[in-house]
């Protein structure tokens, strides 16, 4: 599993004045913010397009030589006689499995649905919050003012989990998604992807939280008769 690591100072410092301004005890008030964090995150978890995912699989590999020892290298070459990467991945992981390889008509099929599965598959990662979002979703105050629901996402089960708060002295709550160890192939899956749209998620509820405050402090100084803005 990839462990995220990002700084909440301020959004902690902005949840503990929210939470002091608030009428809601502190398990509501924690489940609530970790499942809009969630929530946005799925939306903000990058996915390549549908056209890059094809374009990047029909991409052709041409072998050629290079150098006076004649070693050979693996260069992308577009409208050459070499083989698209999906027909290369395809026979790979069937020469894996013991399987003869494809070629002609049936090969071009594999690639088809190939490049279909990729595509169905590239909000696989942001999926991996479906399952804190589900759980979280009955015990959260409003949420539908949360970010809208990853129709994408929603495609696939997800894989992931989360720890919900309960009443007592320190409310916690924690969400998980496991999808991105599972998934990626980048040196550094956190930072390439689960830790941006992380950051723009609690961003995002931070700045709701402030909000509040202002209100609610603008509130206060107008039944003191203090006039604001």
């Amino acid at each position: 599993m990839v462990s995220i690591k990002i700084d909440t100072r301020q959004f902690d410092a902005t949840l503990r004045k929210y939470a002091e301004l608030s009428k809601r005890d502190a398990a509501t008030i924690v489940n609530t913010k970790a499942f809009y964090i969630a929530r946005a995150a799925s939306r903000e978890t990058f996915r390549p397009s549908k056209e890059k995912i094809k374009a990047e699989l029909e991409a052709i590999i041409k072998t050629t030589k290079a150098g006076k020892g004649g070693k050979t290298r693996k260069v992308l070459a577009k409208n050459s006689d070499g083989a698209p990467i999906a027909a290369l991945l395809i026979n790979w992981k069937r020469g894996k499995l013991g399987k003869p390889g494809l070629f002609g008509a049936a090969m071009k099929d594999a690639v088809k649905k190939f490049i279909q599965k990729r595509q169905q598959a590239r909000a696989y990662m942001a999926s991996g919050w479906n399952p804190a979002i589900k759980a979280l979703a009955p015990l959260a105050e409003k949420p539908g003012s949360a970010a809208p629901r990853d129709g994408d996402a929603l495609k696939h089960k997800g894989r992931g989990g989360v720890q919900v708060a309960v009443s007592g002295f320190k409310a916690v709550s924690r969400i998980i998604n496991e999808a991105f160890a599972r998934q990626s192939t980048t040196k550094d899956p956190d930072i390439k992807i689960a830790k941006p749209a992380l950051e723009r998620a609690f961003a995002h509820e931070t700045k709701s939280m402030m909000t509040y405050i202002e209100g609610k402090m603008r509130q206060s100084a107008q039944s003191l008769g203090i006039r604001t803005r």
